[in-house]
């Protein structure tokens, strides 16, 4: 990822724990963003699937921030 990934430059991809990404995630949805597309760095299911429940994590805790309720 130090690279970047198929042309998008590193320091526009964000990795890490679902309080990481939650907090990058808020980040633009202070300066309006309501979309985000994510495209996953692997082709193995299992590690997919595991990447979209920590995304659904990740959105609630977004969520959460929006409305002022405790995680």
């Amino acid at each position: 990822m130090s690279r970047g990934y198929r042309g998008i430059p590193a320091e526009a991809l964000i990795a890490g724990s679902v309080d990481e990404v939650a907090e990058r995630f808020r980040s633009f949805a202070e300066i309006g963003y309501t979309e985000i597309s994510v495209r996953h760095l692997t082709n193995d299911q299992p590690k997919v699937l595991g990447s979209l429940e920590r995304l659904a994590a990740v959105r609630t805790a977004v969520a959460r921030a929006r409305t002022g309720r405790a995680q």
